[in-house]
């Protein structure tokens, strides 16, 4: 499984277990993993050489997971980590917003609030990428 694969994947179940109804089997049809590896790629597009630093002591599966939390405005995620608590020696990276302006965080004092702000946006810029939601339908996940 290549890292583009992991991130994912680890983004998928990230957004079955927070989204789907309790108690459910609930799973994506086909048609949703191209939307999320979409998704996926355009974010880490975005992030960079972030990304490939976050990824030398984060794993790939998890920050798929982080990407889902951050982006849905969960309230946890990549600035809660450890691991991605260091500043970035990459230097700044900006984030677009839903308008298209360009963004970059002033208080961003790691790499994991770095890659919040990319994903979720900040106090005065919402990111391109916030805001998914999903929608259950008779055991299948939609993307919204």
């Amino acid at each position: 499984m290549t890292n583009f694969e992991k991130f994912v994947s680890g983004y998928m179940t990230c957004a079955a277990w927070s989204s789907a109804p309790e108690g459910s089997n609930a799973r994506f049809p086909k048609s949703e993993w191209a939307v999320a590896a979409a998704d996926c790629r355009a974010f880490i597009e975005r992030c960079g050489a972030l990304i490939e630093e976050a990824a030398e002591s984060y794993d790939w599966d998890s920050l798929g997971h982080d990407f889902w939390l951050c982006r849905t405005g969960a309230g946890c995620g990549f600035q809660d980590r450890g691991a991605l608590a260091h500043m970035s020696e990459v230097g700044t990276v900006y984030g677009r917003s839903r308008w298209g302006g360009a963004f970059y965080s002033v208080n961003a004092d790691s790499i994991g609030d770095a890659l919040h702000d990319i994903a979720y946006g900040t106090s005065a810029h919402i990111s391109e990428f916030a805001y998914a939601e999903l929608s259950a339908y008779r055991g299948w996940l939609y993307f919204s």
